[in-house]
């Protein structure tokens, strides 16, 4: 009896012991958690990798440290490090607000019109079937734009791909995957199966990073160009590994590259789909407003002679796109011509320079001298603007606040002065080239029916940074 009195205790001794030691450890655990930084589980990280914001846009603007990243930017050519770090900061920031849904509900009464052959195109020869069409996007930062290309497309495309990548073309800079983010939102829920997401990350773009390019004057530079033009390419690769392992598209189904602000016309897409054409790869002149709605510009890579188009996006059939490849050995890849494939059709929009602040904001960060030398002193001169309108040591009321975005949104969708020159308002543009008129200025229905959506396309304030 004695003995099994005394295992009964050491068992009850057991038993308080374990208890008493999960007690402290919990106990512990809770003091300490506050504290833990290195193992990267602080709050701070959590909300981070979450992409939860509760702070204001505003809020969110004014406790960027944006003095440490004019620093960074003015010495970048001592160390990249520390500006790659502000700006990866700054994305991971911005995110929340650039993905954010407008506060302006959806038009479902306004439904697309009837699909129709434009009568632009040639009288269409009906194909037996209609073709397949994939439709290979590059994805930077487009979240409403990439809505309005859905609608406009999404009835006639079988495949949406949609390539990204972990770095930004300029300086290889870190930043989130849209996309991922962007599907959980019901706005995109009817297409997410159509979309096929292509990933380049960090250790397929390091050789990039590292390359370097011989310019015509025989001098060696850093090609801003690399992970752009490597993008391209893998974008061509991925949607052949997929189609090879899948088979889903065929010789005479067609493929479309292009960007995310390029958006054929809906009627441009049916004719191919349904219709013989006189050759491929075609390109699509599209309207080219340039972040406002009335106005048109004069492009670089017109089609035709059709001043006031943009050559871009380009489709392929599959056929003509894989032997373009084998021809050149894959060191040439099928892409945009941008006016160049000899063959054209007109009819679509190039929705660029679109003007919500976020985006504007996130472009700047990615497109620095990405065009000329003059563009590094636009963004040394931005931020100082952002910095005095924000009025960092003042307490704001709302219509101060209200204002101040008006007055950065106005300054970043400003056009170029170099560019003035080459843009005149849509109503010119009918009276003195009514051809051009007709054929081209036509709104994505998606965009038509819900205008108050995307109000700085008309010059207007988005709310929803209020």
């Amino acid at each position: 009896m004695k003995q099994i009195g005394a295992q009964i205790s050491t068992k009850n001794f057991y038993k308080v012991t374990v208890i008493c030691i999960t007690f402290i450890l919990c106990f512990s655990f809770i003091l300490v958690l506050p504290k833990i930084n290195s193992f990267g589980l602080s709050n701070n990280n959590i909300t981070s990798l979450s992409s939860k914001n509760n702070s204001s846009f505003m809020e969110t603007l004014r406790q960027y440290p944006w003095e440490a990243l004019l620093h960074a930017y003015q010495n970048k050519k001592n160390d990249t490090s520390k500006f790659s770090l502000w700006c990866s900061k700054l994305f991971l920031k911005l995110t929340p607000f650039i993905i954010a849904e407008s506060k302006v509900n959806i038009n479902f009464s306004c439904t697309p019109p009837p699909l129709q052959f434009p009568s632009s195109m040639s009288p269409c020869t009906k194909l037996s079937k209609p073709r397949k069409v994939a439709v290979l996007l590059q994805h930077g930062f487009d979240a409403d734009t990439l809505e309005i290309h859905f609608h406009e497309l999404g009835e006639l495309v079988d495949k949406f791909f949609i390539i990204e990548s972990t770095l930004t073309y300029y300086l290889g800079v870190g930043k989130p995957l849209i996309w991922e983010r962007l599907k959980e939102q019901p706005r995109f829920e009817k297409f997410v199966p159509k979309v096929v997401h292509l990933v380049l990350d960090d250790e397929e773009l390091l050789k990039v990073q590292l390359e370097t390019v011989k310019e015509e004057e025989g001098q060696i530079k850093d090609s801003i160009y690399n992970i752009e033009a490597f993008q391209e390419k893998m974008r061509w690769l991925k949607f052949l590994r997929w189609n090879n392992i899948t088979k889903f598209f065929g010789d005479e189904d067609i493929l479309g590259f292009g960007d995310v602000d390029e958006i054929p016309n809906r009627n441009v897409i049916f004719h191919l789909k349904h219709c013989e054409m006189f050759g491929y790869p075609v390109d699509i002149g599209t309207w080219f407003p340039y972040g406002r709605i009335y106005q048109a510009f004069r492009t670089d890579y017109p089609v035709g002679n059709h001043a006031y188009t943009y050559g871009d996006p380009t489709y392929w059939t599959f056929k003509k796109a894989l032997n373009f490849a084998r021809r050149n050995n894959f060191k040439k890849i099928p892409t945009r011509k941008r006016g160049t494939s000899g063959n054209f059709v007109v009819g679509g929009i190039h929705m660029t320079h679109y003007g919500y602040l976020p985006f504007q904001l996130a472009k700047l960060l990615t497109t620095i001298e990405a065009v000329d030398v003059g563009v590094q002193n636009k963004f040394a001169k931005i931020i100082r603007f952002l910095m005095n309108e924000l009025r960092m040591n003042e307490t704001l009321s709302k219509g101060e606040e209200i204002q101040a975005f008006k007055n950065v949104e106005e300054e970043l969708s400003k056009t170029p002065a170099e560019f003035l020159g080459r843009i005149v308002k849509v109503e010119k543009l009918k009276l003195e080239f009514e051809e051009e008129y007709t054929l081209l200025v036509k709104l994505p229905w998606f965009y038509d029916c819900n205008r108050e959506r995307y109000p700085t396309w008309e010059g207007k304030h988005d709310e929803r940074l209020d």
